[in-house]
């Protein structure tokens, strides 16, 4: 899962640019790997204190240590003093250390698909945790739904395109009754046209959902930037032009 095996060259025996950018390609691979692990180290320790050590029948007393539930919902409740340990483990603050069990906690259980490409390397932790941040609102089954579309295409998605694809899928998740009988009626209207060629040129209109249309745009944008650029280029509807 953090496969770094190949070894790292000293810095005295980098004697080519070529071997600099092969080192350097590997110091990158090496931090993305321990990145993820101790955002998995995090989790573990999350998981392992999900019991007190005086839990059972005796009666708890003020100022003793309770489970607390750091996530949102669906995540466990764990040792609330445990934050302490972590926040001293990385040199922290208790409530950055508090965030990060959280956002641990919520990644794995609420975005399973998403911890599985952070755990391979695919998807950084900080975007991780971003999502997170924001499907906070949702309910689980609500924030697994959108984990599962998130993960189609997070691993070739820019930051940018992530987070408003997050931020899209999640409003349209908390949408009051009304505006989901609205956007119904919209979605049975999704379709594309052609239209009739004139001059050299044929006239294309789309009706898409937020998804489709956040991955279409960036899809084009892959496809533009492989094409020489247009002496004149003319721009889309959208005022930009693609090629």
């Amino acid at each position: 899962m953090f496969d770094t095996s190949e070894d790292a060259m000293p810095l005295h025996q980098v004697a080519t640019p070529g071997q600099a950018i092969n080192q350097l390609q590997l110091a990158h691979a090496r931090q993305l790997a321990a990145e993820a692990e101790k955002f998995a180290l995090v989790l573990s320790f999350a998981n392992l204190t999900q019991v007190l050590d005086h839990a059972g029948d005796r009666p708890v007393l003020d100022g003793s240590e309770r489970l607390k539930q750091f996530g949102h919902a669906g995540t466990p409740r764990i040792a609330e003093f445990g934050v302490l340990d972590v926040a001293v483990a990385l040199e922290i603050s208790e409530d950055s250390a508090a965030a990060l069990i959280s956002d641990a906690l919520d990644v794995c259980y609420r975005l399973p698909q998403i911890w599985q490409l952070v755990m391979s390397c695919k998807v950084r932790v900080w975007q991780a945790r971003d999502l997170a941040r924001i499907t906070a609102p949702l309910s689980l089954e609500q924030a697994q739904a959108v984990d599962a579309e998130l993960a189609e295409t997070a691993a070739g998605m820019s930051p940018g395109r992530l987070q408003k694809l997050a931020q899209a899928l999640t409003l349209q998740a908390r949408e009051p009754d009304e505006i989901v009988a609205e956007r119904a009626d919209r979605l049975a209207r999704r379709g594309v046209w052609f239209h009739d060629s004139e001059s050299g040129v044929t006239p294309m209109s789309a009706n898409l959902n937020a998804a489709d249309g956040i991955f279409l745009n960036t899809q084009l944008e892959r496809l533009a930037a492989s094409w020489p650029p247009l002496a004149t280029p003319t721009p889309c509807r959208t005022g930009v032009p693609r090629a």
